[in-house]
């Protein structure tokens, strides 16, 4: 019990019982008193009392209704009640306890048996309350992780459900018990083919949709991996696959164990086609540009060492120094396309100068930058009737110009007219109006093999070996212009010649000149 006292309201119509019970309990408790059930009733919706001692045979309101609209309020229905009556018989005592009441006691009272009752019930009260406040913090608590829980859950099945990556759940008898959607994109299995099989029969399924070279080898042998890179601190945790349908795509693949009732352990795929196409390009770009080097410093080595090694007259002399010089040349053009492209796929564009300019501007300073050969006509320039204006960095659209109108040249050896047309085209639903110049010679042309190719690094439609070129104009073109939104466009036909077609937004003017 506490320091404070416990309010006890005692309610019977006789005073004299009241006074003998206040001058009993007065000392251990704060006694209230009523002398009716209306008044009880009042006095306990008022005090809300620990006990309260309650007399069955009173006028009016007796104790048992008076006990039954106690009882029907919620804010008392929980406080103890020991009946007071001068009924004797098994019966009464009986009805009172069955109606809910804490004790029964009868008259005429022994106020120490009384205040032994009513302690121990007071005890029992503070325990049953210690106990609901644990029970309702105890819930709360409950309450407030299963919120968390449910919140966490919600959070790992939308990571499950949105992640790119793939995931495949065994229960804790070794069967699949999940699979997240990326998985189902990946291998087109669905959950309803793979849930329930077996690591064994899992693995026989996955390993048909893939090629011989790269099959799945099974969740064991993936735990195996993981644990020798986990004891060799080395990065062999992840397998490569690579699946028939759709062809190309890679997946790695990779395996962790979980300490969890439900699930044993989780696959987790991860799709590495993008990555692997790219270390692909870079290792083909790097044996490509290899390629294209050594020839011209295999020459450049040769003929320095036949200089060093043979006494030439003046006129071989200067022939091999000019051949050298030839070579020479040819490499450095290379490096600078190489850097050219490597500037263009890092920086994005990020490093365009843009602003309005004329496509007639343009191709002046472009032809004002080229030379034809001795004998060659300069390009024929339709008059388009109007000036175009398009946004864009001068000094990339230039070197563009420069690459088609070399291009044809070099492929149109024989000779023949080199022509430039300045064209427009009216918006479409997707398109805005547009702006576009044309190129076009009556050179070697191409196949359309040989068209579906063009823009390919170091690709060249000649292979004789006759037309001077490092196969890297059209691919650099073809960047800028994407870069900057357009299009390009190429017609040929062999023995016909080539006709290039690049395509801008086109920008009003006035627009173009505020």
């Amino acid at each position: 019990m506490t320091n404070r006292k416990s309010t006890v309201l005692a309610i019977d119509d006789t005073p004299a019982n009241l006074m003998a019970l206040g001058a009993a309990l007065g000392d251990d408790f704060e006694l209230q008193v009523a002398t009716s059930g209306q008044t009880g009733l009042a006095l306990a919706r008022e005090l809300a009392p620990d006990l309260i001692l309650l007399d069955v045979m009173m006028p009016d309101m007796d104790g048992y209704e008076t006990f039954r609209q106690l009882s029907a309020d919620s804010r008392l229905q929980a406080i103890p009640v020991i009946f007071l009556t001068a009924l004797h018989g098994f019966e009464s005592e009986s009805f009172g306890l069955a109606l809910g009441a804490a004790d029964y006691i009868t008259k005429p009272i022994n106020l120490e048996i009384t205040r032994q009752r009513i302690c121990n019930l007071l005890e029992r009260e503070q325990l049953r309350r210690q106990v609901e406040s644990q029970r309702d913090q105890l819930e709360h608590t409950v309450r407030q992780r299963t919120a968390q829980l449910q919140d966490r859950m919600e959070e790992l099945q939308a990571i499950f459900t949105l992640s790119p990556d793939g995931f495949v759940a065994f229960g804790s008898d070794r069967r699949i018990s999940q699979v997240s959607p990326a998985f189902s994109r990946m291998t087109g299995l669905t959950a309803a083919v793979v849930t329930g099989l077996t690591d064994e029969a899992f693995t026989s399924v996955l390993a048909e949709l893939c090629i011989d070279s790269a099959r799945y080898r099974g969740a064991r042998e993936i735990a195996t991996l993981v644990q020798l890179s986990a004891d060799r601190r080395l990065r062999l945790d992840w397998d490569t696959i690579e699946l028939k349908v759709p062809m190309g795509r890679v997946l790695e693949v990779t395996l962790r164990q979980c300490n969890s009732s439900t699930v044993s352990q989780i696959l987790y795929l991860r799709d590495v086609t993008r990555e692997t196409e790219i270390d692909r390009m870079k290792t083909q770009f790097l044996e490509m540009a290899a390629h294209e080097l050594r020839t011209p410093l295999t020459s450049v080595l040769g003929y320095t060492e036949v200089l060093l090694t043979h006494t030439l007259d003046a006129p071989e002399h200067r022939e091999v120094l000019d051949i050298v010089h030839q070579q020479a040349e040819h490499v450095t053009s290379i490096v600078n396309e190489l850097l050219d492209l490597v500037r263009i796929d890092s920086r994005r564009g990020q490093d365009f100068v843009v602003q309005p300019l004329s496509l007639q501007g343009l191709v002046a300073e472009a032809l004002r930058a080229y030379q034809p050969a001795l004998g060659r006509r300069a390009p024929v320039c339709q008059d388009s009737g109007r000036t175009l204006w398009v946004k864009a960095d001068r000094r990339k659209l230039v070197q563009v110009l420069g690459n088609l109108v070399s291009n044809a040249y070099k492929y149109s050896p024989s000779g023949g007219e080199v022509t430039i047309e300045f064209l427009t085209r009216q918006p479409l639903v997707d398109l805005p109006a547009q702006a576009g110049i044309r190129v076009t010679d009556r050179g070697i042309g191409m196949t359309p093999e040989q068209q579906s190719h063009v823009f390919e690094r170091f690709y060249r439609a000649d292979t004789s070996g006759k037309i001077p070129g490092t196969g890297l104009g059209l691919c650099i073109v073809k960047e800028i212009i994407d870069l900057h939104g357009g299009r390009i466009e190429v017609q040929s036909a062999p023995g016909d010649g080539t006709t290039v077609t690049i395509w801008l937004a086109e920008s009003p003017g006035a627009e173009c000149l505020e």
